[in-house]
Parts: C-alpha cells; sequence; structure tokens
C-alpha cells in the first residue's frame, strides 16, 4: 500500500512540475508578447531612436555613453554616431535612407530592420525582450552593438 502510494505521489508532483512549468512559459510568451507589440507598433511609425549600450566583437565589450551612442530614426532620414570598438571617434552618419526594409517575424516576436545611408548598411534585430541587436558596415569597418529602441 506504502509503494502504490509513494507512485502515486511521485506521478503527482511530476505532473505538477510540467504543468507549473508550461504556466510559465505561458506567461513569459504573454509578458513577451505585449513589449513585441509596443516594439512593433514604433518601428511601423518610422520615428525611433536606437541607443548603444554596449560595443562589442567575439573578444572583447565596452560599454558606451547613451547620449553619445545613437542612431535617429526620422521617415525617410538617419542622423547617427556610432562608436566602433576601440576607436575614439564615432562613425557618423547624416543622410537620406535607401532600402529600408523591416521584417515582423510574428511566430518568433523578432523584427529585423535593414537599410543603408551614404553607403553604410545597417541592421537592427529587435528580440522579444526589447533588446536591439546593430550591426553596421561602416566602409569596411564592422560595428556590433547592443541596446534598445525608444520613441525619437
Amino acid at each position: 500500500m506504502m509503494k502504490h502510494f509513494s507512485v502515486i505521489a511521485l506521478l503527482f508532483s511530476l505532473f505538477a512540475t510540467s504543468f507549473s512549468g508550461a504556466q510559465t512559459k505561458t506567461t513569459q510568451k504573454e509578458k513577451f508578447e505585449a513589449q513585441y507589440n509596443a516594439t512593433k507598433t514604433l518601428v511601423k511609425s518610422k520615428s525611433y531612436t536606437y541607443i548603444g549600450e554596449v560595443v562589442f566583437n567575439d573578444e572583447k565589450r565596452e560599454l558606451l555613453q547613451a547620449e553619445t551612442n545613437y542612431i535617429d530614426i526620422n521617415n525617410s532620414d538617419v542622423l547617427s554616431s556610432i562608436q566602433a570598438l576601440g576607436q575614439k571617434q564615432p562613425v557618423e552618419v547624416n543622410g537620406s535612407i535607401d532600402n529600408y526594409s523591416v521584417n515582423f517575424d510574428d511566430g518568433k516576436q523578432v523584427i529585423v530592420i535593414t537599410f543603408v545611408s551614404n553607403a553604410n548598411e545597417f541592421s537592427i534585430e529587435i528580440k522579444p525582450t526589447g533588446k536591439a541587436f546593430l550591426t553596421m558596415n561602416a566602409s569596411g569597418h564592422l560595428i556590433k552593438q547592443a541596446g534598445f529602441i525608444k520613441p525619437l
């Protein structure tokens, strides 16, 4: 009798653990979905700022000053000051935007923005958490950063 009780208790605890795990994932997905929808609306407005917090490569990372590391997107124009790893002078871009493209992956809740300005190629990938990852090809220099976007 005690053996049967132990087996039933074990099965119940396994069921409860899997049920609570599924419930947490749903809640987390719902939280990310609210963030994703807000970010999606902001990106569709074409009036936002990317703020870089960290510049990195495969070996190093440097913290950035938010007020001096940004990309302002204002409809068809861009104004930016982007810091490369180990460089004193930022790469500055002020001009019109060409080939602006946005891909919304609603299933994965990921947004990818790509565009070109003054021969500089920009790609911003925004994850469900709201974290934005910038890859910029500026005259042959590859710049990678992590940051976020906010309204302009």
